[in-house]
């Protein structure tokens, strides 16, 4: 079967629950939509609100916050590629399932470079857990631990995000579900956590049991989908990606345009596309970008479209094409667009102004005190910087 790229450009963005869909019912719940989408990669604590505002589900932060603080429909855990991620609450355990690997390569690295002795990681577990008996900031946490339990790791622990031996453990802990990471009134942007005991540990499943429980909702929000597209959303090998998509039989399509081979539900069928599918402004790691940027735009954007550290910049998406990239300009309160091609910039301009002007008010109004794009929680260090002591990487 041979898909048009326009055909597969509104399949995708229906399926982001970018355009209305006939075909499609949408949950009713913020958490509904972020479980349709496959997740949302929190590479900044604004990026949530983008990703819902793009689609329309959410006009105020404090729609948000009721979904992770009053509800507990949403949980920040640990996931695939070691990111942090927005996910519904009953999908935690199956995010942490990829967090695993992850976290053993970095305790493995470190331990390759500077002594782990049983005794300090056990020393610190239980001074953890004691000083969690209330929820701390990362500070907080460093007030009251002991000089052993904040014993650096030296340049391997900064290299690996895991500054000390306190930071080490407290991160296990939230693979491990055992500690919960939040603000406390469920706003997503403060930039320092509250790190607490998890009242309701679940039992995290096999990585195995985790990609195959993934793999026919990550055929649904993304198809038609390319094999490494999903190998690389979720950090697993290429084989080990197809033999999760095998019991789906999925069928294989072409897609004019575009190299290699998609696959798609076995009845999933192309749709009457309408003269033109908007514009989406997006942010960093939107789910549709982090997947799109895996052979689906253009060599030139796919450069032009990245981050220095390869990652998805917030992008300008028109039409279900990756235009331009996007940033928020702090001294003039104004949402900027950068073209990739020779588009006449006030052109560009005129075809965003409705996305931009409902960007800019959310911003405005809802995100005012937030840095748009990064997020102070990294501790990437540059050479000379010290490192806090309960910092962890997001």
């Amino acid at each position: 079967m041979r898909w048009t790229l326009a055909q597969a450009r509104q399949a995708w963005l229906e399926r982001q629950h970018l355009l209305p869909s006939p075909q499609r019912t949408r949950p009713a719940s913020a958490a509904g939509i972020v479980g349709e989408i496959g997740w949302i990669p929190m590479t900044s604590g604004a990026t949530p609100y983008f990703a819902l505002l793009a689609r329309g589900i959410v006009a105020t932060r404090t729609e948000l916050a009721r979904s992770l603080g009053e509800r507990g429909e949403l949980a920040v855990v640990p996931g695939p590629r070691g990111s942090t991620w927005l996910v519904p609450t009953a999908d935690a355990p199956v995010a942490r399932a990829f967090a695993l690997a992850d976290f053993a390569s970095r305790e493995a690295r470190i331990a390759a470079l500077q002594a782990l002795p049983t005794g300090d990681l056990d020393h610190a577990h239980e001074a953890l857990r004691t000083a969690l008996a209330v929820p701390r900031s990362p500070d907080g946490l460093a007030r009251v631990l002991s000089a052993r339990a904040l014993r650096s790791l030296g340049a391997a622990g900064v290299k690996n995000g895991l500054a000390t031996v306190a930071a080490l453990v407290l991160r296990r802990m939230w693979v491990l579900g055992e500690v919960s990471r939040g603000s406390g009134d469920g706003r997503l942007d403060r930039p320092v956590a509250t790190w607490s005991i998890d009242p309701h540990p679940r039992t995290i499943p096999a990585a195995a049991d985790a990609v195959d429980s993934i793999a026919a909702r990550w055929l649904r929000a993304h198809g038609p989908l390319e094999l490494k597209a999903f190998a690389a959303a979720m950090g697993i090998a290429a084989g080990r990606a197809a033999s999760a998509f095998r019991p789906l039989r999925p069928k294989s399509i072409e897609i004019e345009g575009l190299d290699g081979a998609f696959l798609i539900e076995p009845d999933a069928e192309p749709a009457a596309v309408p003269a033109a599918l908007g514009v989406h402004l997006l942010p960093m790691r939107d789910p549709w970008l982090d997947v799109a940027m895996v052979g689906r735009v253009g060599a030139a954007n796919l450069r032009a479209a990245r981050m220095r550290d390869g990652s998805p910049a917030p992008s300008v998406v028109i039409d279900g094409e990756v235009a331009a990239n996007w940033w928020y300009d702090e001294p003039t309160r104004r949402v900027r667009i950068r073209a990739f091609d020779d588009t006449s910039a006030a052109a560009l301009n005129d075809r965003c102004k409705d996305a931009i002007a409902r960007l800019e008010m959310f911003i405005a109004t809802q995100l005012s005190d937030t840095p748009s794009h990064g997020s102070p929680a990294r501790i990437r260090q540059r050479p000379g910087e010290t490192p806090r002591p309960l910092d962890i990487e997001w």
